[in-house]
C-alpha cells in the first residue's frame, strides 16, 4: 500500500481510516505490545527503548514518539487501563512529525499478530476516497442529528455517556490538547467532561461529525441511547423510577455490597463493559469499596436502561443480599424469590470471570490463573446453622419466654396493693425479673439497653441496624442549614423611609372567568361568604376585591383602610407578599404578634393604620387592639377573613366581629360607617350535623357571624374551574395489627391497675356522690380517655387539700401512660419507651416524695422489663409505619423531587415520627422535619413562628422534601409542588379533610389515608365524605332560599345575630361581677400550697405572665435548665425550672428580659382561689377572671435591683 501520500485530502482520509481503526481494535490491541514491538522501537528512532532513554536530548525531527510520549502512555495504561493508553498512543503517532507514521503503524500491527486488523485498515483506506464523494450529501442529515443530540437529548447524553467511552472512536476530531483537557475534567466530573465534548464538537467544522458521534455510541455499547435519540422512548421507560429507588437506598447499598464480588456477574449480564470493570477495580484497590460501589451504581443504568434493575436485584439476591433486596424493593423480592427459591445459596452459579489486568496492590502479585475461573455449581447440602452472633434466643423459646414474662408481670400487677408494697420491693427480682435461664434487660437512666451475660435480649438485629444507619447518616449528612433567617425589620413610625416600601416588581392581576364570578358580588358592595375549592386561586380573588374597593373609595375622595386577617404568621407572610406584588402603589404592612413583640418600643396598631392602606395582620393582634381601645372597628373600610370558617364560638375571628355587631346594634351609631366584610373558605362545614337542615343552620350561623348577605360559589364557569383545580387521587390503606402486642397489653394492664388503686384509698370517697368521675373509659390511648383526664383535673379542684395531692399524682401518671399508648399505636416501641422514661424523669425531678409518689413509681418499675424487652424485637414493628414507608417510596419512584406532608395528631407524635424517618434509610435523604404549632415552648415540642417560616420555605425550595405536621399546616399554605398528602391514622371532621387534602397542589398529586381497624379511621373518613356532600347540598339550598326571598333570609340572619349578642352580653355581665374580686390566690395544683396573688402578675411583651413580687421566693424553688434558648436581643427563655417548694411540682420557668430575671408561670399548673375558698382551674391565661397589667418601667427597675433566681 502506498503510504507516501501528500496533500490535505490524503491526510484527512488517513485520519478517517484511523477513526475506524480505533473502533476496530480498541478492545483487543494492548498499547504495551505496540510500544514493545521492534517496529515501534524503530519508529522511535533507535534500535531499542533503552538506547532512547539513554539519549534524552537526542530526539530527531522524524521521530514518531518521544521518550516523554512513552512515559505518558505507560502512566495512562497503569492509571486508566489499556484502552486509555491506546488512545494516547494513537494521538502521539498521528500528530508526530514523521512523514511515514501510517506505514510504520500498519507494519507494527502485522508484527504483533493483528494481520486482520492491518488488512481491514488498508482496505478501508482505499475505500475512503469513494466515501468522501458522498460526504456532501450527508451534511443536511448531519444537521438533523446535531439538533437531536445538542438541543433535544443533550441532558440524557450528558448523564449517561462517559467521554472515555467515545474518545477512542471520535478521537481524531479533537486535538491532543483538547483530549487532555477532557480527560482532566472527567477525573473530577464525567458530566462536565461530556458537556465539554459536545461543546467542542459543536464548534468543529468536520462534515459528518454528528453521524460519527452516533456511530461511536453504538461502538461503545450504548445502542439503546442511539435508538432513544431516533425516537424509540420505550428503551428507557422505567429507567428514571429505578434510578430513584437506587438513589433512596444509596447509603445502604454503598455499605452493604462488595464490588469485586458482583463485578463478574454484572459483566456477564453486560450491565458494565470492560472499561467500567477496570475503573471500578482500580478505585476499589486505590480508594476503597465505598467509592468503588459509588462508581458501580453510577454505571448500571447506562448499558441496559430497560432491564438493568431486575438483573441487578437478582445478582444481589444470588450473592446473599436477600435482606437488602427486600428492603429496597419488596415486590421485586417476591418475584425473585419465586424464581430462585427461598434459599438462593443452595445452588449458586459462579459466572466465568473475563481476563483483566487488575491494578495490583502494593506488595502483591497478580495470579494469572485467578482470573481464569470456569462456571461452577456449588452445592450446599448442610442444614443452615443458627447464627451465634445474634444473642437472641430461638424464636419459639423467645415467644414462650415473652408470654411467661407477661404473665408474671400481670400477676404482680393484679396482686399489687398497699399491704404488699414493701414485700413487692423485696421480692420483685425473684418473682418478676428472673426466668428459668435468663434475665430481661433493664433500662437505665439514659435509656441505653444493657445486655449483661445471661440476660435475655429479644432481638439484637434491629438495634444493630439502627446504630449502623445512624452512623451512616452522621457521616453522610451535609452541614446543617443555617437557622435564624432575618425577619424583615420593623420600620420606625417616625422614619421617612420604610422597609415595606422596598422595590418589588409589580405583577399584573389577570383573573380567570370563574375568579371574576366569585369576586363580582363583593365588588357590588355586598358582604359575602365565598366558598371555593382549594387551589383555585382565592388569593387572586382577594386581590381583585381589595383593588376594586380602593379604586372606588378614591373616586369618592375617601381613603380605604383594609385589614386582611389570617390565623398564622406563615400565612400572613404569604398573603402580604401577594399584596405587595399585585396591589401597588397601595402601601402594605405585615404585622403579627411575634413581629410586634420584637420591636424595641411598643407601637400601637393605630399608628400603622394611619400610615398604611392595607394591614395584613393576625386576628388575635387585631382583637387585642380593639379590646384595648387603640383602634375601632369603623376605622377600617374593608375586613377580609381568610379561612373564615373559624368565625364561630370564641375564636379571634368571631371576637373581632363582636365589635362589629356591637356597633351594628347600637342605635346611636351610623351603620354606613361599618366596614364591608368578605370571608373566604374552601370548607364552611356542617358543624356536628349529619342532615341537611342542621348543615343549613350551621352555615347560616357562620354567615350571620360575618354579617354576610351572599353565599357565593362558582356556577356559570364550573367547567373552567374544573380545568384549573387539581383534585388529588384518594386512597385508603388499612394496616394490619402488630404481630405481637405484649408491650401494649402490659401498658393497658398498668393503666387498669393504677385506676383500680385509687379505690383502695379513702380519697375516692371525697368526691361526695360524684365518684363516677374516677371511673376511666374502657378504651385506653383514645381521645375519650384524654377528655376524661381533663375533666378529672377540673373536678379535683373542689376536693379537700389532703386528697388533692394524691389524686393529682395519680392522674398525672395515667396521663403519661395514655400519651405513651397513643405514641405506641402510631410509632415504634422505642419511641413510646423513650417518652415514658422522659416523662417519669420530669414527674420525679425535684419533688418532695410521699406515699403516692412511691406507689406509682413501684407500679411502673414492675413493667419496665417488658418495655425494655420489646424494643428490639422485630415482631413488634408497627405495620402502619411499613405502609407509610411504602406509600412514600412509591411516589418517589415516580418523581424524585416530590414534596410530601404527613399529618399526625400531636406534637409528641411528630417528634417520634421525625426520629423514625431520620433513622430510616431512604427517608433520611428527604431531610424530614416537623411543622407544629407555635404555642408550646421549644422544650415541649413547639416551634417559634420564625422556625415555621423557615421550614416552610425550605420545603417549598426542595431543601426539605418531607414534613410531619400537626393540624397547624392544614389550612392556607400554598405549596404548588406538594404532590403527596398523607393523613396518618387521624381524621377529625369534613373541614379538616378538605383543607388537608387541598395542600396537594401538583399535577398527579395523591391524598392517602393510613388507617387502622382499631380506630375505625376508614369509617370516619367515609362519614366525612358524606358530610362534604351534605355541605354542598346545603349550600345550594341556601342559595335557592336567598334567590326566592332574600329579605326574609337576611332577617333570619339578623335574628341569629340578636340572640348571639344577647347571650354574649349576659356572659360579659357575669364576667364583670367575677372580675370585681381582683385579689385572687394562685395555688399549686398538686398540693394547694400558696404561690402568689393575681395582683403580682405582669405581662411581658403581651405574652409572658411573670411575677414581680420577690415574696414568691419563699414559695418556690428553682432548678437550672439545660434548654436555655435566646429568643431575641431582649428575651432568653428556659433559664430555669420553677418548682413548688412544698411538693416539687413544676410551675413554670425562669426567663431573662432586658437583663432582669422573672419567674414565668403556666396557669395550667395552678388553681385560682377566690376569697370564699372556691378553686377554679383554667387551661389558658386568656380565660382567667382577672386582667394582668403590663410590665412597667418601675417593675423592670425593681427586678434589676433584685437578686437573680438562677446563675446563667
Amino acid at each position: 500500500m502506498d503510504t507516501c501520500k501528500s496533500g490535505d485530502q490524503e491526510q484527512r482520509n488517513d485520519l478517517e481510516v484511523l477513526e475506524i481503526f480505533n473502533s476496530l481494535i480498541s478492545q483487543t490491541v494492548k498499547s504495551g505490545e505496540l510500544i514493545c514491538s521492534r517496529r515501534i522501537k524503530r519508529i522511535l528512532g533507535d534500535d531499542t527503548v533503552d538506547d532512547l532513554r539513554a539519549k534524552k536530548d537526542s530526539n530527531e525531527n522524524n521521530e514518531v514518539l518521544s521518550e516523554v510520549d512513552v512515559q505518558n502512555i505507560g502512566t495512562e495504561c497503569y492509571n486508566r487501563g489499556n484502552k486509555a493508553g491506546l488512545i494516547v498512543l494513537i494521538d502521539r503517532v498521528i500528530n508526530s512529525s514523521s512523514s511515514n507514521w501510517y506505514l510504520e503503524l500498519t507494519r507494527s500491527l502485522y508484527e504483533v499478530g493483528l494481520e486482520r486488523a492491518a488488512k481491514d485498515l488498508e482496505s478501508d483506506s482505499s475505500e475512503k476516497s469513494m466515501d468522501a464523494v458522498e460526504a456532501a450529501d450527508d451534511i443536511s442529515t448531519d444537521d438533523q442529528w446535531r439538533k437531536l443530540i445538542v438541543e433535544l437529548f443533550r441532558k440524557q447524553i450528558v448523564q449517561k455517556v462517559t467521554p472515555s467511552d467515545l474518545l477512542g472512536n471520535i478521537g481524531t476530531l479533537f486535538s491532543p490538547e483538547e483530549k487532555r483537557e477532557i480527560r482532566n475534567i472527567e477525573d473530577e466530573s464525567s458530566q462536565r467532561a461530556m458537556e465539554k465534548v459536545l461543546d467542542l464538537l459543536d464548534n468543529k467544522e468536520n462534515p459528518g461529525k454528528w453521524q460519527a458521534f452516533k456511530r461511536a455510541l453504538v461502538d461503545a455499547g450504548l445502542i439503546w441511547l442511539n435508538e432513544f435519540i431516533e425516537g424509540n422512548f420505550t428503551v428507557c421507560a422505567e429507567a428514571e423510577q429505578w434510578e430513584n429507588v437506587i438513589n433512596l437506598f444509596e447509603c445502604k447499598l454503598f455499605n452493604k455490597i462488595k464490588p469485586r464480588e458482583i463485578l463478574p456477574w454484572l459483566y456477564k449480564e453486560k450491565l458494565i463493559n470492560d472499561l467500567d470493570r477496570q475503573a471500578i477495580e482500580r478505585i476499589d484497590t486505590q480508594r476503597g469499596e465505598i467509592l468503588a460501589a459509588y462508581r458501580l451504581l453510577s454505571c448500571l443504568s447506562k448499558r441496559q436502561p430497560n432491564s438493568w434493575y431486575p438483573k441487578f436485584m437478582e445478582i444481589l439476591y444470588i450473592n446473599k443480599h436477600e435482606e437488602l433486596v427486600f428492603e429496597v424493593d419488596p415486590d421485586m423480592f417476591k418475584e425473585i424469590q419465586k424464581k430462585f427459591g427461598h434459599n438462593p445459596s443452595d445452588v449458586l452459579l459462579i459466572p466465568s470471570i473475563p481476563e483483566c489486568n487488575c491494578v495490583k496492590s502494593k506488595g502483591t502479585e497478580a495470579n494469572a490463573n485467578d482470573s481464569d475461573v470456569k462456571q461452577t455449581y456449588v452445592s450446599v447440602s448442610e442444614d443452615p446453622r443458627r447464627s451465634t452472633n445474634n444473642l437472641s434466643c430461638p424464636k419459639e423459646k423467645h415467644e414462650d419466654s415473652m408470654d411467661e414474662l407477661q404473665d408474671s408481670i400481670m400477676s404482680s400487677l393484679m396482686t399489687f396493693d398497699e399491704n404488699n408494697l414493701r414485700s413487692c420491693d423485696e421480692t420483685s427480682e425473684k418473682n418478676v425479673f428472673t426466668t428459668e435461664s435468663t434475665k430481661p434487660q433493664v433500662v437505665d437512666k439514659d435509656m441505653s439497653l444493657s445486655s449483661d451475660s445471661g440476660q435475655r435480649e429479644p432481638n439484637s438485629l434491629l438495634f444493630e441496624r439502627i446504630n449502623r444507619d445512624l452512623a451512616i447518616a452522621v457521616s453522610k449528612t451535609p452541614e446543617e442549614i443555617q437557622h435564624n433567617i432575618l425577619q424583615m425589620p420593623y420600620d420606625d413610625v417616625d422614619s421617612a423611609s420604610d422597609s415595606d416600601d422596598e422595590t418589588i416588581e409589580k405583577k399584573v392581576l389577570n383573573l380567570r372567568n370563574y375568579q371574576k364570578e366569585m369576586a363580582e358580588p363583593a365588588k357590588q358592595g355586598k358582604n359575602c361568604l365565598i366558598v371555593a375549592p382549594t387551589g383555585c386561586g382565592k388569593t387572586h380573588v382577594i386581590m381583585d376585591i381589595i383593588q376594586d374597593h380602593s379604586f372606588k373609595m378614591s373616586r369618592k375622595g375617601l381613603i380605604s383602610k383594609v385589614a386582611l386577617l389570617v390565623e398564622q404568621q406563615a400565612l400572613a407572610e404569604q398573603q402580604a407578599e401577594r399584596c405587595k406584588e399585585y396591589l401597588q402603589p397601595l402601601r402594605v404592612k405585615l404585622i403579627t404578634g411575634e413581629i410586634h413583640r420584637e420591636e424595641n418600643l411598643p407601637k400601637p396598631l393605630s399608628s400603622w393604620l394611619k400610615r398604611r392602606d392595607i394591614l395584613v395582620i393576625t386576628s388575635a393582634l387585631l382583637d387585642n387592639s380593639l379590646k384595648s381601645g387603640d383602634i375601632k372597628i369603623e376605622d377600617f373600610t374593608l375586613l377580609v377573613f381568610d379561612e373564615c370558617h373559624h368565625a364561630k364560638d370564641k375564636h379571634s375571628y368571631a371576637r373581632v366581629m363582636h365589635y362589629y355587631m356591637d356597633r351594628k346594634f347600637d342605635d346611636n351609631f351610623q351603620r354606613e360607617r361599618l366596614p364591608k366584610v368578605i370571608g373566604l373558605t374552601a370548607s364552611v362545614g356542617v358543624g356536628k350535623s349529619n342532615k341537611i337542615p342542621g348543615a343549613k343552620n350551621h352555615i347560616k350561623t357562620t354567615m350571620a357571624n360575618l354579617d354576610a348577605e351572599e353565599l357565593v360559589t362558582v356556577k356559570k364557569n364550573r367547567l373552567e374551574l374544573s380545568e384549573h383545580v387539581v383534585v388529588p387521587d384518594k386512597g385508603i390503606i388499612v394496616a394490619p395489627p402488630r404481630q405481637k402486642d405484649h408491650f401494649g397489653k402490659t401498658l393497658v394492664k398498668l393503666m387498669e391497675s393504677t385506676e383500680k388503686h385509687i379505690f383502695t384509698t379513702p380519697y375516692a370517697k371525697m368526691f361526695e356522690g360524684n365518684d363516677s368521675i374516677l371511673k376511666a373509659p374502657t378504651e385506653k390511648g383514645s381521645a375519650a380517655y384524654t377528655q376524661w383526664i381533663s375533666r378529672l383535673r377540673r373536678e379535683t379542684a373542689q376536693i379537700r387539700e389532703e386528697a388533692r395531692r394524691y389524686i393529682t399524682t395519680w392522674r398525672n401518671y395515667l396521663n403519661v401512660y395514655n400519651e405513651a399508648l397513643i405514641i405506641y399505636e402510631d410509632a415504634r416501641v422505642k419511641d413510646a419507651t423513650n417518652y415514658l422514661e422522659d416523662k417519669m424523669e420530669d414527674l420525679n425531678e425535684g419533688i418532695i416524695r410521699n406515699e403516692i409518689d412511691d406507689t406509682m413509681k413501684r407500679l411502673y418499675d414492675i413493667t419496665k422489663p417488658m418495655f425494655a424487652a420489646c424494643i428490639d424485637d422485630k415482631s413488634y414493628e408497627n405495620p402502619k409505619l411499613k405502609e407509610l414507608k411504602t406509600v412514600i417510596f412509591k411516589m418517589l419512584k415516580e418523581k424524585r423531587d416530590s414534596r410530601i406532608i404527613v399529618f399526625i395528631k400531636t406534637r409528641d407524635l411528630a417528634d417520634a415520627m421525625v426520629n423514625w424517618m431520620r433513622e430510616t434509610d431512604g427517608l433520611d435523604r428527604l431531610k424530614p422535619h416537623k411543622f407544629v404549632g407555635a404555642q408550646a415552648a421549644g422544650a415541649k415540642g413547639g416551634m417559634t413562628k420564625k422556625d415555621q417560616t423557615e421550614i416552610l420555605q425550605l420545603f417549598k425550595d426542595g431543601n426539605r422534601q418531607l414534613v410531619c405536621a400537626t393540624s397547624v399546616a392544614e389550612e392556607g399554605l400554598d405549596i404548588p409542588t406538594c404532590n403527596l398528602v398523607i393523613r396518618y391514622d387521624h381524621v377529625t371532621n369534613e373541614t379538616a379533610m378538605i383543607q388537608s387534602r387541598g395542600r396537594g397542589r401538583a399535577e398527579g398529586c395523591q391524598f392517602v389515608i393510613i388507617a387502622s381497624k382499631k380506630r375505625k379511621t376508614a369509617e370516619k373518613e367515609e362519614i366525612n365524605e358524606i358530610r362534604e356532600g351534605i355541605m354542598k347540598e346545603a349550600i345550594e339550598e341556601i342559595q335557592s332560599d336567598i334567590i326566592e326571598n332574600k329579605e326574609e333570609f337576611v332577617e333570619e340572619l339578623v335574628e341569629i345575630q340578636r340572640l348571639s349578642k344577647k347571650k354574649r352580653d349576659k356572659e360579659a355581665l357575669s364576667d364583670k361581677k367575677c372580675s370585681e374580686n381582683k385579689e385572687l390566690e394562685l395555688r399549686c395544683e398538686k398540693c394547694n400550697h400558696y404561690i402568689c396573688m393575681s395582683t403580682d402578675i405582669r405581662k411581658i411583651q403581651d405574652a409572658h405572665h411573670s411575677v414581680v413580687n420577690d415574696e414568691i421566693r419563699k414559695n418556690i424553688k428553682v432548678i437550672k435548665s439545660h434548654y436555655m434558648r435566646r429568643v431575641d436581643h431582649q428575651i432568653t427563655v428556659n433559664a430555669g425550672k420553677v418548682k413548688c417548694v412544698n411538693c416539687g411540682s413544676g410551675l413554670g420557668q425562669i426567663i431573662k428580659f432586658s437583663g432582669a430575671q422573672f419567674p414565668v408561670l403556666k396557669i395550667e399548673h395552678f388553681y385560682v382561689t377566690d376569697t370564699t375558698g372556691k378553686n377554679s382551674y383554667y387551661k389558658k391565661w386568656k380565660s382567667v377572671p382577672f386582667k394582668p397589667a403590663a410590665l412597667s418601667d418601675d417593675d423592670l427597675e425593681s427586678r434589676l435591683q433584685g437578686s437573680h433566681y438562677v446563675d446563667i
